[in-house]
Order: structure tokens, then sequence, then C-alpha cells
């Protein structure tokens, strides 16, 4: 787990075909469910927790004290990602969500396969 940045000159996840099961072609209209997602900007918030143990009250802040919560950020928010997607958002153990954005890659690619088709139809007419 990485709560701020994370450097590397190189990342690679595990994707061989003879370490996966069930695979099929992704036959959801791509297209409307990426139109319905809402790309937005933002900036972090510091929020704290209250963990209660016993008759124990801590506050933790959420993200680590080198975040730049001055910054500008793009994205989507896991809520909305989780009506369309369930299986890309996570919960955490203090009901915080996150969007696995990993695995949206294949379904935009989709999304712009099926566009790519729209495009050649059109074009033959």
């Amino acid at each position: 787990r990485v709560n701020g940045t994370m450097y590397a000159t190189s990342t690679s996840l595990t994707s061989d075909a003879r370490l996966k099961t069930n695979i099929t072609e992704i036959k959801a209209d791509a297209i409307s469910k990426v139109k319905e997602l809402h790309p937005v900007q933002f900036r972090w918030q510091q929020v704290e927790d209250v963990i209660v143990d016993d008759t124990v009250t801590v506050k933790v802040p959420h993200f680590s004290s080198d975040i730049d919560f001055k910054r500008e950020h793009y994205g989507l928010i896991a809520q909305d990602v989780q009506k369309l997607f369930p299986q890309l958002v996570e919960e955490d153990g203090t009901g915080y969500l996150s969007v696995n954005y990993v695995e949206l890659i294949p379904l935009l690619i989709q999304a712009v396969q099926e566009l790519s088709a729209e495009v050649e139809e059109l074009k033959a007419r």
C-alpha cells in the first residue's frame, strides 16, 4: 500500500493467458457505459478518521504528510464508477472507496474499438 506518489521507471502487471480462466470478450456496450462516466478535476481534502478502540479515540490523517493539497488532479468519483462497474471499486476497512483504473483501460479500449467500427461503417456509406 502506497500513500503518496509512487515513482518507478517501469511497471508491469501479470497478464499471461496461462494464468487466466473463463476468458471472454467484453460484451458490455462499452460506449454507453463509458459515456456515463464523469471525469472530474479536484483537489484532495485532508480527512481525519475517528477510530474507537474500547474507550480510546484517536484521530488519524487519511493521507501522508507529503500530499500537496493545493495541486489539481484528474480522476473519477468512485461512487459513480461503482454504479456502472462495481467490480472496479473496492472499499477499505475505513469505508473509503478506491477505483481500479488499470482494469478500466480494457473497457476504454473496447469503447474506442466500437467507435472505430461505427466510423468505418459511416465512411463506407
